[in-house]
């Protein structure tokens, strides 16, 4: 898979934040640890929250940042007229490797 950055570099803004999306999907590697399965996108979501942001496990600002990367997404991947921007794409990145950073801490610990 290539990294989302690589798109960024060549102006692929959707492409990056498709990819930044499947790799805050790292999530799923979180769940399994515990024991726990989820079927669908907005399942994950619920899933990580309960699990993670309410027993603050992960900072309130990783769930934030899936679910609105989940958003950007959607548009990019659905949405034919989107015109999602360079910032979005940027934002996409940095919140993936942000939360890919917690994720790892947390599977050390």
């Amino acid at each position: 898979m290539k990294k989302p950055a690589n798109f960024f570099d060549f102006d692929y803004f959707l492409g990056a934040i498709n990819r930044a999306y499947y790799c805050i999907l790292a999530v799923l590697v979180l769940l399994y640890e515990n024991g726990h399965y989820a079927k669908t996108h907005q399942g994950l979501q619920v899933k990580y929250s309960e699990l993670f942001i309410k027993t603050h496990l992960m900072e309130r600002k990783h769930g934030d940042a899936m679910r609105y990367v989940f958003e950007l997404r959607q548009t990019s991947d659905y949405d034919l007229d989107a015109e999602l921007s360079k910032e979005d794409a940027m934002y996409a990145i940095e919140a993936a490797t942000q939360f890919l950073e917690a994720s790892k801490i947390l599977l050390d610990a």
